[in-house]
């Protein structure tokens, strides 16, 4: 039986609360059927090509897909859970070969380079937008393989079913293995220089994993915005290490995972004509080159690098006077930078209620939208998100023109967040 996405009363916004994990799988299973059947469609038409036979149909055919891996993959990436993860597994595969089975598809291929054609000929009228279509779905089709032997082709599918599934396997394993070096907390005393908002956060925590005290707990970056408040440098030692050795070892060790995933990039790159799986990232940008990239990111990089090396001097002359006796390490680091922010009056605990997060959304932002384009922005109370902790506003122009949903989703530290902070 054929099943859609739920939609709530407005703006065709997905009723995220009407679903649980496994209805994902079948809409999707559906929605990439009836993406086949529409484009199946557009290649078997008879007639010559069009804006409207060809551009506007297969945005229609595409249209169901588009909406129902929006919706699953906005809810797995920010809360997920082991089913959400086991339907992303799933279809990370079948997702890959369905793109596989449209962008090799030769038929497809032909009616929009006809239509490309008839358009660059003035046979077929067409704007901006539309050159602009045909120009990227070409080259989407030459990056996808399109030009590749039959051989070459069944090679590439089995390359980026491999892919997809690696990627996916990441992902998971980068959020278990977050979660798995939270820092355990249990006596009150090494909390010293939380706030009561991170204490209860860390509180928080540890009680939904039935543990008893606090659990700081990893978000996705490097640093860990605990380093800069705890004053027990033995705390702010294991929070680091556990930061640092994540994903390092164990089950959820994600090494083994990166070396794979870098191979077979690789592999697909060869066979599509690229140098490196970077070249190919590459060419699908603005950059076009690596070399472009390098050329924007070194000169940031070296002044990176010189930064750090006299801040780190800077820091370990700071923290001599601050902590007699101790040796300064990298755990060290925030810690001293909030301090010397504090003595350069610029004290985090001062700006704090400037800086709260309901103050900088609607007196900073929204206020900022206002004030530059004229635009307002209006918390919609009736609609529900991909999480409790989902705010829906609608955006309005200044003449009330309503220009859409904003989705806000102020959870940055969950837990359950796939790949993010």
């Amino acid at each position: 039986m054929s099943s859609s996405l739920p939609l709530q009363s407005e703006f065709e916004l997905a009723d995220f609360a009407a679903l649980a994990p496994g209805d994902y799988e079948q809409i999707v299973h559906d929605a990439m059927a009836a993406e086949l059947s529409g484009l199946r469609l557009v290649s078997d038409n008879p007639e010559p090509a069009t804006v409207a036979n060809t551009i506007e149909a297969w945005e229609r055919a595409e249209l169901a897909l588009s909406r129902a891996t929006a919706a699953f993959f906005t809810l797995h990436d920010a809360d997920t859970s082991p089913e959400l993860d086991a339907v992303a597994e799933r279809l990370s595969s079948e997702l890959a070969a369905h793109h596989d089975a449209i962008m090799l598809d030769a038929g497809l291929y032909d009616r929009v380079r006809d239509l490309s054609q008839a358009v660059e000929a003035g046979a077929e009228p067409g704007d901006e937008q539309v050159t602009w279509w045909l120009h990227e779905r070409l080259r989407d089709f030459r990056r996808s393989g399109v030009a590749l032997s039959p051989e070459d082709q069944e090679r590439l599918r089995v390359l980026n079913a491999r892919i997809a599934r690696l990627e996916s396997q990441f992902g998971q394993r980068v959020v278990a293995g977050r979660n798995e070096a939270a820092v355990h907390i249990t006596d009150p005393a090494e909390l010293a220089g939380l706030s009561e908002e991170q204490r209860t956060e860390a509180e928080r925590a540890a009680g939904a994993r039935d543990l008893d005290g606090w659990l700081l707990e990893l978000v996705n970056t490097t640093g860990q915005d605990w380093l800069a408040s705890l004053s027990h440098q033995e705390v702010r030692r294991r929070v680091f290490e556990a930061s640092m050795s994540r994903g390092a070892t164990g089950g959820n060790e994600t090494g083994s995972l990166v070396v794979q995933l870098a191979r077979v990039r690789a592999d697909r790159a060869a066979l599509l004509g690229y140098a490196s799986h970077a070249a190919y990232v590459a060419d699908g940008g603005c950059a076009k080159t690596v070399d472009a990239i390098r050329g924007l990111l070194d000169p940031f990089s070296k002044l990176s690098v010189h930064q750090a090396s006299e801040d780190s001097l800077r820091f370990r002359e700071i923290f001599t006077d601050l902590a007699v006796g101790k040796e300064f390490g990298p755990w060290d680091w925030s810690w001293v930078a909030s301090r010397e922010r504090a003595r350069a009056e610029l004290d985090d605990e001062a700006l704090r209620p400037y800086l709260e997060f309901e103050q900088v959304l609607t007196r900073g932002v929204f206020e900022a939208a206002h004030r530059l384009y004229g635009i307002t922005v209006e918390r919609r109370e009736g609609l529900t998100g991909y999480t409790p902790d989902v705010r829906v506003y609608e955006v309005h122009e200044q003449d009330g023109t309503v220009l859409g949903l904003l989705l806000l989703d102020p959870g940055h530290a969950r837990a359950s967040r796939v790949g993010r902070g």
